[in-house]
């Protein structure tokens, strides 16, 4: 009774050694590279041959058409009417374009919805001087397949990047596995995607396309979803990816310190300081009775006996 079980465990057990031992292929700066879960194996030039399925990224493309042509196309709102609603919102909710393009919600970027005319993005990139599988409307989907050189290309000189890099960082920063943006910071700002097409879960690709930190346009690819890849890969990517700094930086975030244990008063030598931005030496002493002397260079404020540190993303995400 169990020989049946045990044949299709002898089945699955080496389809899924081969997922984990199939290499990433990583698409920069005019090389590809191979990499384990855990450093580079192989560096060579980019081959010209190598394609992938398009998968989610042709949002790309909408986003920049509609930033650069100054689109003021409406929210998309979740009436439960379509279970790829679950990439946008829930029903009765709405989403804009910023968070559409980090949910990967495909809905919102229809062009039918969006009354985006073939001939008017043919002629728009066009003149752009765009590869042939971009300047049809109907092909930008997920099963059309691409160079990948190519498509580094038009992520080098795509309208509107500077605002996708900014929004894409949100991707890293939600990733399923929190992990992620401990390994990679905020060196990643891509667009994931997976494809699954006609074939079981067992063939399933997925990856990341977009900007490295510094502007520089990248492509990844791998066997299973765009989140295993981030999932399983981030210590061998962070092993090759820059750390300089972005070449534009993200939304500040506000982080409020030492919530748990109020503040007395904060002291700047035997003065006690007044509220607004923090520079030099500090002394914080707090109603407990305990004291913490800190340093702040402008990014920690004072308001109403409340520390706060106001912070770029990308800084905040390195600390």
């Amino acid at each position: 009774m169990r020989r049946p079980l045990l044949w299709l465990l002898m089945g699955v057990m080496p389809a899924l050694a081969t997922a984990q031992d199939e290499p990433l292929r990583v698409a920069y700066q005019g090389d590809l590279l191979s990499l384990s879960q855990t450093q580079l194996t192989k560096r060579e030039p980019l081959p010209a041959s190598l394609d992938a399925p398009l998968g989610s990224l042709w949002k790309l493309f909408v986003y920049a058409w509609l930033v650069d042509t100054g689109a003021q196309e409406p929210a998309y709102e979740c009436r439960g009417q379509s279970k790829e609603e679950v990439y946008c919102c829930s029903a009765g909710g709405r989403i804009e374009r910023d968070q559409a393009l980090v949910k990967s919600c495909g809905l919102y970027f229809e062009p039918a919805r969006l009354g985006i005319a073939a001939t008017d993005w043919r002629a728009y990139w066009q003149a752009r001087q765009a590869p042939s599988w971009l300047l049809d409307l109907p092909a930008v989907q997920p099963a059309t397949r691409v160079s990948v050189a190519e498509l580094l290309s038009v992520l080098a000189l795509l309208p509107a990047q500077e605002q996708m890099r900014r929004v894409l960082l949100d991707v890293v920063l939600n990733a399923a596995d929190g992990n992620v943006v401990g390994e990679l910071g905020g060196r990643l700002r891509v667009k994931t995607w997976s494809w699954l097409g006609d074939q079981d879960a067992q063939s399933r690709q997925g990856g990341f396309a977009g900007w490295s930190a510094d502007g520089a346009p990248i492509w990844a690819g791998g066997r299973g979803t765009s989140q295993m890849v981030l999932r399983h890969y981030g210590q061998a990517l962070a092993s090759v990816l820059p750390t300089a700094w972005p070449a534009d930086t993200g939304r500040c975030v506000e982080v409020g310190l030492f919530s748990k244990y109020p503040v007395s008063k904060v002291l700047v030598g035997d003065r006690v300081a007044t509220s607004g931005p923090l520079r030099g030496d500090y002394r914080v002493e707090f109603a407990n009775g305990n004291a913490l002397d800190i340093h702040s260079d402008g990014e920690l404020f004072l308001l109403n006996d409340k520390l706060v540190a106001r912070l770029d993303r990308e800084e905040y995400v390195a600390r």
